[in-house]
């Protein structure tokens, strides 16, 4: 099975009282009766192994931690952690954490993913604790089954995003789609 990255580990330091059931179940809450392998936690070249869902309903999400015990997390939205991108105009990560539970964004809802056990989640760039970022990884949009979070201003450049050559330059990046599609290219923007 593939492990699934997904940088959360930031979130929940800077703002505790953020659960991780928050974050797992705005992740997950268009996956019913479907599993996903492993939630892993990411920062910098560090990953710490959270957990595996063992079971989606949906009511609820059982995770096996292995420091905490079972986790049940109940199905509620979260659009607070919807936006998850970074803005070189930002003075600190304080400023990148607060805009991700802040700011105001919207969810584009494709088509609920019928597959999670294919689900990529990644969220690069500040979170890599580098001030200086050289560049970040976004998965294509080139399946129908896509389940994606963009910040609004950006989402008219999804479709520009269509080539594992291509170079992407922007003052201001949008780093994260989720995509239901495991045999996604990736894209490498400049930074």
């Amino acid at each position: 099975m593939m492990k699934k990255n997904i940088w959360i580990s930031n979130i929940l330091r800077a703002y505790p009282q953020l659960e991780l059931s928050d974050i797992l179940t705005f992740l997950t809450e268009s996956s019913f009766g479907n599993k996903i392998p492993y939630i892993n936690e990411a920062v910098s070249t560090e990953s710490l192994h959270l957990g595996e869902i063992t079971y989606i309903s949906k009511e609820c999400a059982k995770v096996e931690l292995i420091t905490h015990g079972d986790y049940w997390i109940s199905y509620e939205s979260v659009k607070k952690v919807a936006e998850l991108s970074y803005h070189r105009n930002m003075q600190s990560e304080e400023d990148f954490l607060k805009r991700i539970c802040d700011s105001k964004s919207y969810i584009e809802k494709v088509k609920p993913s019928t597959d999670f056990n294919m689900l990529h989640s990644l969220v690069d760039g500040y979170l890599r604790r580098n001030e200086q970022i050289e560049h970040s990884d976004v998965f294509m949009k080139n399946h129908p089954n896509s389940y994606f979070i963009v910040h609004q201003m950006f989402l008219d450049k999804l479709n520009i995003i269509s080539s594992i050559d291509q170079t992407y330059k922007e003052k201001e990046k949008v780093l994260v789609a989720i995509d239901g599609n495991a045999s996604s290219g990736k894209c490498r923007f400049a930074g």
